[in-house]
């Protein structure tokens, strides 16, 4: 629990002046197509993470 708040401390304090600095230079769909694209890696990331270690545990 503390690492994941940890991770999300961090993400909101990087994250939210990142999409505002992005949103003062782009217009706002630029934001959410952002966003998209990094809520995409972490999915790319978790899947990869669950099922690579479901992986090695069927060995």
């Amino acid at each position: 629990m503390g690492i994941y708040t940890v991770f999300l401390d961090v993400a909101m304090a990087l994250g939210s002046p990142a999409l505002g600095w992005i949103a003062g230079q782009e217009d706002l769909s630029v934001v959410f197509g952002v966003s998209a694209g990094v809520n995409l890696c972490t999915a790319a990331v978790a899947l990869h993470l669950a099922y690579g270690r479901k992986r090695i545990m069927m060995r």
